[in-house]
């Protein structure tokens, strides 16, 4: 997905993190990179955690973001919900997420 993404690799950061895999293993962060993301009606300043997997998902965004932004988050409906100037914004899981 970062391929796809025209990202400058200089702006990447090394990181120590790992996650943990829906499967239970262990997984190494390879780069933290600091990025504008369009999504729904508002541009946000994102912290993406790069990874060298395969997965169902271009991107996930974490509890920082969706605490940042007061997003209501549905797994089940595979959406999220958030207000900006006093509009509801629904973001659905398959819509595409613009970098600005």
């Amino acid at each position: 997905m970062l391929d796809e993404m025209s990202v400058d690799s200089t702006h990447m950061l090394s990181s120590t993190m790992t996650a943990k895999a829906y499967d239970g293993s262990l997984r190494k962060m390879v780069r933290t990179i600091k990025i504008e993301i369009f999504i729904g009606l508002q541009v946000f300043l994102v912290t993406l955690q790069v990874m060298d997997i395969h997965s169902s998902y271009n991107t996930l965004l974490g509890m920082p973001w969706i605490h940042a932004v007061g997003t209501i988050a549905s797994s089940l409906h595979q959406f999220l919900k958030y207000i900006v100037n006093g509009t509801l914004v629904t973001v659905k899981a398959e819509e595409t997420l613009t970098m600005v």
